[in-house]
């Protein structure tokens, strides 16, 4: 069955191919539009595979925009088999570091986990989210997470926030309004070997 995405990609080509990927999506306004989704393919002979993505969410751009700088960067010479740093060294798609010239040891890798409700706090009612703890940080239940302020209310205190869970903050919204239902912060369980 075809997929209905349409490209002229070589995928066999050594080197660093731009292009398109086209996608029909049939409008109003043009029954046989496509659109289209930037592809770049850099190969060096054979090797493992990586597909690297950005874009999944509408609003998130800073992957796209680091996606964008590590293919302008990345050259086929440094690249074996087909396509920051650390990943691409893991999977030995490359032999040395790209995007810098050195890396620092690494620290030893941590496997969280967000298998529970109570992991994440979310707004009850619109406001001003200001966090209390970093990314990162260790923090235990009942600790302040962070304050959800009414700026339409300046009668009414904050509501201070607290962690249901031990964890670390795995996630957390910026200093920003929020609605009811936006996820404010993420507590992660460390998984023990």
């Amino acid at each position: 069955m075809h997929t209905g995405v349409f490209h002229q990609i070589d995928l066999e080509r050594d080197g660093k191919t731009i292009s398109y990927l086209g996608l029909p999506f049939s409008v109003d306004r043009s029954p046989y539009y496509r659109a289209t989704i930037p592809i770049c393919v850099i190969r060096n002979g054979e090797g493992p595979s990586a597909l690297l993505m950005a874009g999944a969410h509408g609003d998130e751009y800073e992957g796209e925009l680091l996606l964008a700088r590590l293919i302008h960067r990345l050259e086929p010479r440094r690249v074996r088999g087909r396509v920051i740093d650390r990943l691409l060294l893991a999977l030995r798609i490359v032999e040395a570091p790209t995007l810098v010239d050195a890396l620092a040891p690494a620290p030893p890798m941590r496997l969280l986990s967000l298998a529970h409700d109570s992991q994440s706090l979310y707004a009850a009612r619109r406001g001003w989210f200001e966090p209390a703890k970093s990314l990162g940080e260790s923090v235990r239940a009942g600790e302040t997470a962070g304050w959800l302020h009414d700026l339409e209310r300046l009668e009414d205190p904050e509501e201070e926030l607290r962690f249901a869970e031990d964890g670390i903050v795995l996630s957390m919204r910026l200093p920003t309004p929020c609605e009811p239902g936006d996820c404010l912060v993420q507590v992660a369980e460390e998984l023990r070997p």
